[in-house]
């Protein structure tokens, strides 16, 4: 019954209904709170909305499996969103000890090291992504990956062109989607960071993220357009007293 419930858990999870998933992982965790399957899929269930909550449950598989592969990917994700990246660098690299043949496990490293700063480790980083790149070219993550990179070093023409290869490869990839917009408006480019802010809202009209990405984007817009009405007002004041 159990492992019928759990298998339940991973397709509401696959359908983006995380929070009945929570529901029914809690129920089985109830009764069996050391079981690390559920463990590990209630800490994906958290991954989206709840991202401490995530850690702390992959943090539990861990104390069961210390070498379990996804618990580490989920600390690594987690570590990232909570911009704790010193502990997300640890725990991708005890990925890439586990799986060195894994592209996941060295883009985790790399963004982590992008984000660290430091000469040395931009160097690191970017070969660290290009490693997962190598490893699985057909995967978004490793372009993605490289992106951020770029991106957390100011590079952000760079930044944009790793992103639309991982499109390339994966047009649906949202990681890559969101960042092409903010490497765009970096650049300036605001008009075609606006165009890809509404495509993703297209996409789903609830992603909270593209919402804010949205909202940064008309901002942005906004303000330019006052500086620009601004310089306008003062040259034609200039103008008139001359």
């Amino acid at each position: 019954m159990a492992e019928q419930s759990l298998e339940r858990a991973r397709a509401l999870i696959e359908l983006g209904r995380s929070d009945e998933a929570r529901v029914m992982l809690g129920r089985i965790l109830a009764l069996e709170p050391e079981d690390a399957e559920a463990l590990l899929a209630l800490s994906l269930a958290e991954a989206d909305d709840e991202p401490r909550s995530s850690l702390e449950t992959a943090r539990r598989v861990l104390a069961l499996e210390p070498e379990n592969l996804q618990a580490l990917l989920l600390c690594v994700d987690a570590c990232h969103e909570l911009n704790r990246v010193k502990e997300a660098e640890h725990y991708a690299r005890l990925a890439v000890s586990e799986a060195p043949w894994l592209g996941a496990a060295h883009a985790g490293l790399a963004q982590a090291l992008g984000r660290r700063r430091g000469r040395g480790r931009y160097k690191e980083a970017k070969e660290t992504a290009q490693r997962a790149i190598e490893l699985d070219p057909q995967g978004a993550f490793g372009y993605v990956a490289a992106g951020n990179v770029e991106m957390a070093n100011g590079e952000w023409k760079e930044a944009e062109r790793w992103y639309r290869k991982a499109l390339d490869v994966d047009p649906s990839d949202r990681n890559a989607q969101i960042n092409l917009v903010t490497a765009q408006e970096s650049r300036g480019r605001i008009s075609p960071a606006l165009t890809e802010a509404v495509a993703l809202l297209q996409t789903d009209p609830h992603d909270k993220y593209a919402l804010e990405v949205l909202h940064e984007t008309v901002y942005t817009t906004v303000v330019h357009l006052l500086w620009i009405a601004a310089v306008f007002l003062i040259v034609a004041a200039v103008i008139r007293g001359e």
